[in-house]
């Protein structure tokens, strides 16, 4: 939902600023794992419910959209404790999510929830163990 990869500890009373960061594969295998986009979203002080209702919206979009390649799904939670919200996305491989973040058109997305938003952290992670199920 932003620049050319996951913001990380980005203030969006200075959008000029984000610092992005991308994600450095090691090997075959693990350019064949599925990877899930993580960002945590910070709202502003009573922004969180404005901010979910149209994150959520945007997320539709996504399901809606059959053309993303190598896309699998997306979750979207929020803290019952303060005023953040996590949103994954998870991709077949990580050449698929680089792909969709590339074509992405971040920039008109930001600036829509830039005034709901104090920061956002976000990173590329991958599976390390699975015990049960999440059907949540």
């Amino acid at each position: 939902m932003h620049g050319k990869g996951p913001l990380k500890d980005t203030s969006y009373n200075n959008t000029d600023k984000k610092e992005e960061v991308g994600i450095q594969v090691s090997n075959e295998k693990k350019e064949q794992e599925q990877v899930v986009l993580i960002n945590v979203f910070t709202a502003k002080p009573s922004k969180l419910e404005e901010l979910i209702a149209f994150q959520s919206k945007a997320m539709h979009s996504l399901t809606d959209n059959d053309d993303i390649p190598g896309w699998i799904g997306a979750r979207w939670h929020r803290s019952i404790h303060d005023n953040k919200a996590v949103m994954m996305i998870t991709f077949e491989n990580i050449q698929f999510a680089n792909n969709w973040l590339k074509n992405l058109n971040s920039s008109e997305h930001v600036d829509k929830i830039k005034h709901l938003v104090e920061k956002t952290e976000g990173g590329y992670y991958t599976l390390v163990k699975k015990v049960g199920t999440m059907d949540i």
